[in-house]
């Protein structure tokens, strides 16, 4: 998930890999949302099915958190 605030408000954007094997659901978003807290679930505005090799990854194998969430930022909020 990637979360920033705009027009004082927080917007929630998630991001999903899946496994090549594996088909999504049709109703991704419904899934998705039932599985956040209701509070989180309020601010989501986009779920986006990505491939893995598109989030930025340090040399230890971890998110680069600050890279993906400028990539995020200079992308427009979907409302």
């Amino acid at each position: 998930m990637v979360a920033r605030r705009d027009d004082n408000a927080a917007r929630t954007v998630v991001l999903l890999t899946t496994l090549p094997w594996i088909e999504p659901k049709s109703d991704i978003r419904s899934a998705v949302l039932a599985a956040l807290p209701s509070a989180i679930a309020e601010t989501v505005t986009d779920i986006r099915l990505i491939e893995d090799d598109t989030i930025p990854h340090g040399p230890t194998g971890k998110v680069r958190k600050c890279l993906l969430r400028q990539a995020m930022a200079a992308e427009p909020v979907r409302r």
